[in-house]
């Protein structure tokens, strides 16, 4: 992500969290803060990144590619497919 620092003032985290904790953050906000859109929460996030998060609790996926090869999110979206046969 090419907006850390950005993302840790807007979500209210330290200097030492990375973008696992701004993503996960991100979650929380779009999870218990609504109603806030899932495309402004990834539109928020700036530069080339994709990430899967999976919320056992209420068994919600928040999933996201964005400036990746088409082939990279075909491979993303086949190990995505493959595990979740494995979590259900």
């Amino acid at each position: 992500m090419d907006n850390v620092a950005v993302l840790r003032q807007q979500y209210g985290l330290n200097k030492s969290a990375n973008e696992v904790a701004i993503v996960i953050e991100a979650y929380r906000t779009l999870r218990d803060r609504g109603p806030y859109p899932a495309d402004q929460v990834v539109r928020d996030l700036s530069g080339k990144f994709s990430f899967v998060l999976y919320d056992s609790a209420s068994q919600a996926l928040f999933t996201a590619v964005v400036g990746l090869f088409f082939s990279y999110l075909h491979f993303i979206s086949f190990v995505l497919d493959f595990q979740l046969k494995y979590l259900i």
